[in-house]
């Protein structure tokens, strides 16, 4: 990846494929960007070949393979996203396509509504995750500073509702 620079706004590109990487809420900017100085993206970066996408994308912060979702629900626009990082990989092609598709008479409300939820959503989840997870830390700490039996038994019976909180949560999703 290699930082550019334009009219003071800083993107990340691939030298080889011409793909555009947008950090978690940067992607929005950008079309924003876009909208607001008449000008593509997809033009000011050059690639000299095609990615192997066969292989996958691999996030550049977090060195792992990234997966292809789908863009805002019913666009048919496939970009790659770290499921770490929650960065995407855009081609040229599907940037310009999000441009056109967020501008479409038919769905450019209902684009930009569920542009709008999909972020919030994501960051409530990700907020959600983060109290889970230190919340969980602190159990797990707590649980392990003991001197006699009662620490051990206060453990056992943690991961065993925890074991059965998995066990009901498969059942329900089946």
């Amino acid at each position: 990846m290699e930082s550019l620079n334009k009219e003071n706004t800083e993107f990340e590109a691939c030298s080889s494929c011409a793909g555009m990487w947008f950090d978690l809420g940067e992607l929005k900017e950008a079309i924003s960007w876009q909208e607001n100085n008449h000008f593509e993206l997809k033009t000011i970066v050059r690639g000299d070949g095609q990615p192997d996408h066969a292989h996958g994308y691999i996030c550049p912060k977090c060195e792992i393979i990234m997966e292809e979702r789908q863009y805002a629900y019913d666009s048919g626009i496939h970009i790659d996203g770290c499921p770490c990082c929650r960065g995407i990989f855009v081609s040229p092609e599907d940037l310009g396509a999000i441009g056109t598709f967020l501008h479409s008479s038919k769905h450019s409300d209902e684009a930009k509504i569920a542009h709008v939820d999909t972020y919030k959503a994501l960051n409530k989840l990700e907020f959600e995750h983060r109290n889970k997870q230190e919340a969980l830390a602190s159990k797990i700490d707590g649980l392990f500073k003991f001197d006699d039996i009662k620490g051990l038994d206060k453990l056992t019976n943690w991961l065993i509702g925890e074991l059965v909180d998995v066990d009901s949560f498969k059942i329900s999703n089946r």
